[in-house]
């Protein structure tokens, strides 16, 4: 059995703007895309039965939806000083560590590129974010991860498509939020999707996008080690 996160959209007075649902399904042996989608196609029957949700997006290159994998970190575009780069590359190279960083020069580069930079790994502990001359801290969700992806989201021409499904998956992704390891990746393009969904219904995705900081909680911070930084984001 395999173990997955559902993310939902979430409005309400709590201030929270996504939930997670854990799901249980059938594990579906190898790598290759279809049996990605095999499993991809488990979990949302599971989904459908164990929280009662009908309608999911698979949000990754394995999404049997063109929509999916149009809004894939990998493929979502935004243009930064009037050049298309996909949201993955603007992350990677806006990071700053130790011993270095920004790397803007990623932000030319493909995703997987910049993602596998090894400045990445060799400049020392992750400090904050830098984009277009402002600081990010690390936080938990919202962060600078779910700004990008929800400011080239707004900038999408599909994106009002995905406010007719009422959860997101991805499927690489596994980690709960209230289960965060150290060395795993906690930023997910699913979640940030479901935070989009959140902000668009309650009529606050522009107040958002202008301002930020009003959403980010830095009480949340994250306690990093030198030994999981460089993976955690």
């Amino acid at each position: 059995m395999a173990k997955r996160i559902v993310f939902l959209p979430r409005m309400g007075d709590s201030g929270a703007l996504f939930d997670e649902r854990e799901v249980t399904f059938d594990w579906v042996a190898g790598m290759s895309r279809s049996q990605n989608q095999k499993w991809i196609r488990n979990m949302h029957q599971s989904a459908r039965e164990q929280l009662g949700i009908d309608s999911l997006l698979e949000i990754s290159s394995r999404s049997e939806l063109r929509l999916g994998v149009e809004l894939s970190a990998f493929n979502l575009q935004l243009k930064h000083e009037e050049v298309l780069t996909s949201v993955e590359s603007l992350y990677q190279g806006s990071k700053v560590f130790e011993r270095g960083g920004p790397f803007t020069d990623l932000y030319s580069t493909g995703s997987k590129e910049a993602k596998q930079d090894s400045r990445l790994k060799s400049s020392g502990d992750l400090i904050n974010f830098e984009f277009d001359s402002q600081v990010w801290e690390l936080s938990n969700s919202p962060n600078f991860y779910d700004y990008l992806y929800i400011l080239a989201l707004s900038d999408f021409c599909k994106s009002k498509e995905l406010l007719a499904f009422q959860g997101f998956t991805d499927f690489a992704y596994s980690q709960s939020g209230s289960k965060m390891s150290h060395g795993r990746s906690f930023n997910c393009q699913a979640r940030s999707a479901a935070i989009y969904a959140s902000l668009y219904k309650s009529d606050q995705l522009e107040d958002f996008l202008g301002n930020p900081e009003k959403f980010i909680s830095t009480s949340k911070s994250i306690p990093l080690t030198s030994s999981s930084q460089l993976d955690l984001f």
